[in-house]
């Protein structure tokens, strides 16, 4: 019995881990769109799922999806600017050991450099 789940944890965690190698594809070879925009003749009767998102109708249980998905994709990029702005601080940060150190590895003079970078990012989101 211990060496089925054993051999069962293996299996799931092979599969897990090597996902990406399975179903990943390396060699894509379709383009959607020539250089003039249009789609290719093969493909011009068929819909990308993108364009078929506008006709369907945009019900309670979708608009929850939507602001969930959009509320955390938020929160997540302002963590990697947020982290991205501490880490840029930190590289620019120049110990004086003469005077007292402070308790963090930057100071707040390097991050004010970054303030417009985040207030324009913030804005743009806000109004597209």
């Amino acid at each position: 019995m211990r060496n089925r789940v054993f051999l069962l944890a293996a299996l799931f965690a092979l599969l897990t881990f090597h996902a990406n190698r399975v179903f990943a594809q390396p060699a894509w070879t379709v383009d959607l769109l020539d250089k003039e925009g249009n789609k290719p003749a093969q493909y011009e009767d068929k819909q990308l799922g993108s364009e078929k998102a506008a006709d369907k109708k945009f019900t309670r249980f979708r608009h929850f999806v939507q602001n969930t998905i959009v509320h955390f994709n938020y929160y997540y990029d302002a963590n990697n600017r947020i982290n991205l702005v501490i880490e840029e601080a930190t590289l620019a940060n120049h110990d004086d050991y003469s005077q007292l150190l402070s308790f963090y590895p930057y100071s707040l003079s390097n991050t004010l450099n970054y303030k417009k970078d985040l207030f324009y990012c913030t804005t743009l989101e806000m109004i597209g």
